[in-house]
């Protein structure tokens, strides 16, 4: 089984879960209090959301999902890469404080959790910029309609690679249970 945390509409899990309320979620919940089974979820994707938790709740969050998470299984971490030029043009930073993770950022959250990072980097190119850009200039429609107008790039076209010079607009981690926790 999957579990996508912070769903919000999508469907991208066998199970799909948010904190609010939205068509389509499997479960409303916290991440701090997840209401399943240990060593269930072969695979959790946590795609931008760590930088909207409280400060506080990011290692209680982590930690309940290595819970959930199976011996074997990996969990998948994205947030926004915390770069000033990438700062600037996300209007949540602006606004609302919306947190960027720097590698020790993301690594610091992650210590400690009963997780191990396996692989980490960023991806996207500077290309993302315009859709920032775009994302910035549209933010009154955002509020407004609850949405942002369909700008993005078409499912078709292919993804950004992964960068090895952490230069990529979006960070990532991927984890799995640290031995240790497996013992347990």
């Amino acid at each position: 089984m999957s579990l996508n945390v912070g769903a919000k509409e999508t469907r991208l899990a066998t199970i799909n879960v948010d904190v609010e309320r939205h068509r389509g979620l499997d479960a409303i919940c916290s991440v701090t209090h997840l209401p399943f089974k240990s060593g269930c979820f072969l695979s959790v994707l946590l795609a931008d959301v760590i930088e909207h938790l409280p400060r506080q709740n990011v290692k209680p969050a982590l930690r309940e999902l290595a819970r959930t998470l199976h011996p074997s299984g990996r969990l998948l971490i994205t947030t926004p890469n915390k770069r000033l030029l990438y700062e600037i043009l996300d209007p949540a930073w602006i606004l609302r404080g919306h947190r960027h993770y720097s590698r020790e950022d993301l690594r610091s959250s992650i210590f400690d959790t009963g997780l191990l990072i396996i692989k980490e980097g960023t991806f996207g190119l500077p290309s993302e910029i315009f859709c920032l850009l775009a994302m910035y200039s549209t933010y009154p429609i955002k509020v407004i309609k609850r949405k942002y107008p369909d700008f993005l790039p078409k499912d078709d076209q292919k993804p950004d690679p992964f960068r090895r010079d952490d230069q990529g607009y979006t960070r990532y981690a991927l984890v799995c249970k640290n031995a240790k926790t497996r013992e347990r």
